[in-house]
């Protein structure tokens, strides 16, 4: 039931697209709910295959069947080629011979492509983009290089002398220089939408990570890795971070003294990760000097047409980074505090706040503990003159007979209504209902 509810929502935000610049909101077709969104930085995330991958790269796969699980099917085999098993396979196969499909790059544009040698025994392999020779492979491995097309152009992947081998997952994406792309991240293994503050990786060379030295405050720091290796610290700290796998990130929180951190490598650490806060964000990269990825911000959704401020609900189904002892919010709003209706983590771990202002009097105010704001909950609040009730997890936690409805609703934020306060957490689900729900209705929204 509760997804034929959300077919009554007037504005629908779920992770499922989003354009340079913007979320796109599910319903209305039209864009009229379309968050707003800035960055101005480069920023990573895992992607649904459990990688971390810069959003940079946003096109969808340009090779069609690049893992050969349909045969041959979009291919063009030159002589001494074929396909079996997941791979494209060459046997004595004379120099120059191709694996190609047409028209996948267009000039000017920047591509990473990517192809994994399975086999070789002889010879080599060499990928061809747009009018340029990639580097020759002769080696089993993965192997990525990322170059601008000069030309409208066919991809192929040649042999090079006489070639014994095998290859597959072959892989082209699009890259764009652009820094204000929402992210859809799949840390929790389902989509959400993420959403982080302002941090910086102190660590100077992230993915060869050596020992170093970096100057602390008395401060809290976080330290995150993948790998098997481990992290020693000293100074201004001190403790271990043993990693637990290539594919597993590790952190530890600690409070430093000012003066100097040192960290010490054994063993396998990638993707270090040095922030002056107390948790882990996502990936920064840095290659010889700290980078800062810069706040997201998303706001602006919406119109009086599809926000009421008579009645309504507003829904979210939310994550929070952290419990960091600040406020973090998403509200109706009319671009100001005075009227509104917020959605809050407050300031005291795992408790949700709940308020709606009218004309700048608070007319509803609650919070109510759960075991933890890190976990996902959904969360309804209805709004309507002396009428107002908060869901959560199918549970009404609170209720009020008593007071007056904002004025002016006209748009959705991932802030307190002034473009402070900014939401920063995970979301999988935001809606907007121009019609305050039934008790039975809220129930089933609410269903976890």
């Amino acid at each position: 039931m509760a997804d034929n509810l959300l077919d009554k929502a007037s504005i629908l935000l779920t992770p499922t697209a989003y354009n340079d610049g913007s979320m796109l909101s599910v319903k209305p077709e039209n864009g009229d709910g379309d968050f707003t969104f800035s960055r101005s930085s480069a920023a990573t995330r895992v992607n649904a295959q459990g990688l971390v991958e810069n959003v940079q790269i946003i096109s969808s796969e340009l090779v069609s069947n690049g893992n050969f699980s349909q045969g041959g099917q979009d291919w063009t085999l030159g002589s001494g080629w074929s396909i079996g098993d997941g791979v494209a396979v060459v046997d004595n196969a004379p120099d120059g011979e191709r694996l190609q499909q047409n028209n996948v790059f267009v000039s000017g544009k920047t591509y990473k492509v990517t192809y994994e040698i399975t086999e070789i025994s002889q010879g080599g392999f060499r990928g061809y983009v747009g009018g340029t020779n990639l580097t020759t492979r002769s080696a089993v491995g993965t192997y990525t290089e990322t170059l601008i097309a000069p030309l409208n152009d066919v991809f192929y992947i040649r042999t090079i002398q006489t070639t014994s081998g095998s290859i597959t997952n072959i892989s082209v994406k699009e890259i764009t220089d652009d820094t204000d792309l929402p992210r859809i991240d799949y840390t929790d293994g389902c989509g959400s939408w993420l959403l982080e503050p302002q941090s910086t990786n102190l660590y100077l060379n992230s993915e060869t990570l050596a020992t170093q030295s970096n100057t602390t405050s008395a401060s809290t720091y976080t330290v995150s890795f993948y790998g098997t290796g481990t992290i020693t610290f000293s100074g201004t700290h001190t403790g271990t971070l043993v990693g637990t796998g290539a594919n597993d990130r590790v952190s530890a929180t600690f409070t430093a003294t000012a003066g100097t951190l040192t960290s010490t490598i054994s063993g396998t650490c990638t993707k270090g990760q040095l922030e002056n806060l107390s948790y882990a964000t996502s990936y920064i990269p840095t290659n010889g000097a700290t980078n800062t990825r810069l706040q997201d911000i998303a706001n602006n959704s919406g119109n009086s047409t599809l926000i009421n401020s008579t009645e309504g609900v507003l829904y979210a189904e939310i994550a929070a980074l952290a419990n960091d002892g600040i406020f973090r919010i998403i509200s109706l709003t009319d671009g100001s505090t005075s009227n509104r209706v917020s959605l809050i983590y407050n300031t005291t771990n795992n408790f949700f706040r709940i308020m709606v202002v009218s004309s700048g009097s608070t007319v509803f105010d609650i919070s109510h503990s759960v075991t933890s704001t890190l976990d996902f909950h959904k969360v309804a609040i209805k709004y309507k003159a002396n009428d107002f009730a908060v869901w959560i997890d199918n549970v009404e936690v609170a209720t009020d007979t008593s007071g007056a409805t904002p004025i002016g609703l006209d748009r959705i934020t991932f802030d307190v209504g002034n473009s402070t306060l900014n939401f920063y957490g995970k979301a999988k689900a935001v809606a907007v209902f121009k019609e305050a729900l039934t008790d039975a209705e809220l129930q089933s929204l609410t269903t976890q």
